[in-house]
């Protein structure tokens, strides 16, 4: 926003740690403005401070969070629900008669929608998800909004934003595939015509990938060299890739404002002959299949473009299996201690166990004398 023209005096910013240095130059910017957030200060940020704001323009929002359905927590125990920004909001256009647009980044965002658009409102709700889970990795630098608010930093109207943001989370693969960011505006067309501080452009701010490694297929347990080339080195604060195994599955809450953690390896590059050719290399291919290695370069902005995946095929490992059936004669689906669900390895079942008393639930719902027991019957421990 300060990049789109924006100062200071015109941000009300929340947020519990006061010390940020947004420029990198080793000071603190005084940035902050309220480092005490609660619902009702929010509201009163909406309702009295960006009211009395001497502007015609609109008044952005933007949430970033755990959140529910129909919830979001600006801080531990201070939950503003759907209904409650909604009055905010009310209260704010019914004063001004100002365009509003909220952008949430959190788990199950997608929930507000209905809620804070009415037919006619000058009104633009953007959300990093549906009624499902969000994910974010490395400190947000793999998110919808670090993508997002790229493209309106160049100067793309908030649908452009919205939608190649979109487009980019839907190429790279599970968990990011699964997100369904949303949209809805209460007049036809206005995303398509509002940019962040006016209609110009920022050009040449994204590092480009030119080239990556190509698809392999290799043996299991073997090192392999990953490259990526950069059309400029100039600026380039990182590049790295992010490792999806065969086997990975995305991770979900079984509560609302609780963020599911994604951990996925990853492949730190260097241009040592300052080629500007990105250099890194792997070795944990281990379970056959396809990995996916999808490639990121990040700026001195902040900014950050991803890359196609490359995809490496991995034979002569562990083979992946979801139940015994899966498996050849003899062996059996095997899981960690405590996950019934998902994947396992196809392991050789153990016909001889001790006598030793160590009791375990197995996820069968039967009790064995010890974990070798379950196991010589081809069973996953459920737990202790």
């Amino acid at each position: 926003f300060k990049a789109r023209l924006f100062t200071d005096e015109d941000i009300w910013y929340l947020n519990p740690w006061p010390t940020h240095d947004l420029d990198g130059d080793g000071y603190v910017d005084n940035i902050v403005d309220d480092t005490t957030p609660t619902v009702a200060r929010f509201g009163q940020a909406v309702t009295n401070w960006a009211a009395s704001q001497s502007t015609d323009g609109p008044l952005y929002v933007y949430l970033i969070d755990h959140g529910g359905i129909d919830n979001f927590m600006i801080f531990p125990n201070e939950i503003v629900t759907a209904d409650q920004l909604k009055q905010y909001l009310d209260a704010f256009q019914t004063a001004t008669g100002r365009k509003v647009v909220v952008v949430i980044e959190a788990c199950k965002s997608g929930s507000f929608t209905d809620n804070l658009i009415t037919q006619g409102q000058d009104r633009i709700i953007v959300t990093s998800a549906d009624n499902q889970d969000s994910y974010i990795q490395l400190a947000g630098r793999i998110s919808f909004s670090q993508f997002f608010a790229d493209r309106l930093l160049t100067g793309d109207s908030v649908y452009q934003a919205y939608l190649k943001a979109k487009n980019q989370l839907a190429n790279m693969g599970i968990p990011y595939s699964s997100m369904k960011p949303q949209l809805a505006e209460g007049v036809s067309l206005s995303s398509t015509k509002t940019m962040i501080g006016g209609d110009f452009a920022i050009a040449s701010l994204f590092p480009e990938i030119t080239e990556t490694s190509p698809n392999r297929s290799i043996q299991a347990n073997t090192t392999q060299n990953f490259y990526a080339k950069l059309s400029s080195m100039e600026g380039i604060e990182s590049v790295w890739a992010v490792v999806t195994p065969p086997d990975y599955v995305a991770p979900s809450t079984s509560s609302d404002l609780t963020a599911p953690q994604v951990s996925l390896p990853t492949i730190t590059f260097s241009d040592l002959g300052k080629d500007r050719t990105y250099d890194g290399i792997y070795n944990d291919f281990t379970k056959n299949g396809e990995y996916r290695i999808t490639f990121y370069a990040r700026n001195a902005n902040g900014n950050v473009t991803v890359s196609p995946a490359t995809i490496v095929t991995v034979s002569g490992g562990q083979s992946i299996c979801f139940n015994n059936q899966d498996c050849s004669t003899g062996s059996y689906c095997a899981k960690p201690t405590g996950i019934c669900g998902g994947t396992g390895i196809c392991t050789v079942i153990m016909n001889v166990c001790t006598t030793v008393y160590d009791p375990v639930c197995g996820c069968n719902g039967k009790t064995y004398g010890n974990a070798c027991e379950a196991q010589a019957s081809g069973e996953s421990i459920s737990y202790e």
